[in-house]
């Protein structure tokens, strides 16, 4: 990183305490710190260094070797100094503290393409190295803009569904939380919208699945048909075997129940269609055999009107009530 990009994240985050950031000044500081947990503990760094400023009096000129002679002895006392000496004083102390290189990437606008969802919306985007990713609602990607020339990595915060283009010598990494999915090329779904739990399912090829919360530290490879998930609570990661699409039914618009408890089945209907149904107790046992492909919602639910003999109705917007009839 240079100079000039170290002074535009210090000044960034004094202008935040000195409540002069605008908006756009707020959000492209906080993207930064949610980039990556690096970023956060280089923030914290800096705020460290500059945590002697405790009095918060006001001077009108300052002696930088001064300033700098208090830092290093760690003095309880220091001046507070105004918003511009103080942008000098900090890029001093960064220096003399020997941290002129912080990180070899920053979430700064110019520098990184930021996609966003929100509810009820999904969006497909074409990488430049080709790769395809369709991201769900409440979603978010984020990718350098020289993504292909040298790395591929993605940072993806929600569900996302991956058909990667190969290319053996940059291989593609996705950065979920806390876990990395590695992969030449090949389709997969990631979800981790759940803060505690992380899910891979393979469709085609193979990927390495890994985080360095596992007490073992092992990486897990998959295949097409097998699916891994990692919980971050216990940090242990179960794998098995799976022929059940309906997890990527988001995307695919397809969906298909053999024998299945019909809560477990609206659960899905419910994740897939964004909506809220609510089954009548006396329900609760039934078994549903069926297939939807592109299938509209309210088309979906007078076809399980027909096949459960059931009377479903919209009880507000997105939300309906089963009953028996």
């Amino acid at each position: 990183m240079d100079k000039n990009e170290l002074h535009i994240i210090w000044e960034l985050y004094i202008k935040q305490q000195s409540g002069e950031a605008s908006a756009e000044e707020t959000k492209q500081l906080n993207d930064w710190l949610a980039f990556n947990n690096k970023n956060r503990k280089q923030l914290e760094y800096f705020k460290k260094i500059l945590s002697a400023n405790k009095s918060y009096k006001e001077v009108a000129s300052i002696n930088v070797e001064e300033a700098l002679r208090r830092v290093k002895a760690h003095n309880k006392k220091v001046n507070f100094f105004t918003y511009k000496t103080l942008i000098k004083v900090a890029a001093m102390v960064l220096i003399v503290f020997g941290i002129g290189i912080i990180a070899n990437q920053i979430h700064l606008k110019h520098q990184y393409i930021v996609i966003q969802t929100k509810a009820k919306q999904i969006i497909s985007k074409t990488l430049p190295d080709g790769s395809l990713i369709t991201l769900n609602e409440n979603s978010k990607i984020s990718y350098n803009k020289k993504f292909g020339q040298q790395s591929r990595k993605i940072k993806l915060l929600g569900e996302a569904y991956f058909e990667v283009t190969k290319n053996k010598k940059i291989p593609f990494i996705i950065d979920a939380n806390k876990a990395n999915i590695t992969v030449l090329g090949t389709s997969f779904n990631v979800n981790n919208i759940n803060p505690n739990k992380i899910a891979v399912t393979v469709k085609e090829g193979k990927v390495k699945f890994e985080s360095d919360l596992m007490f073992n530290n092992k990486a897990c490879l998959l295949s097409a048909g097998e699916e891994a998930l990692l919980n971050l609570t216990n940090k242990q990661m179960i794998k098995s075997k799976t022929d059940n699409e309906n997890n990527i039914a988001w995307k695919t618009n397809k969906l298909k129940f053999k024998n299945t408890n019909l809560l477990d089945a609206i659960k899905m209907i419910e994740y897939s269609y964004h909506v809220s149904i609510n089954v009548h107790e006396d329900l609760h046992s039934q078994k549903l055999t069926a297939k939807y492909v592109n299938q509209p919602i309210d088309s979906l639910l007078r076809i399980l009107e027909l096949t459960l003999n059931v009377q479903i109705n919209k009880t507000a917007n997105s939300i309906y009530q089963m009953n028996p009839n």
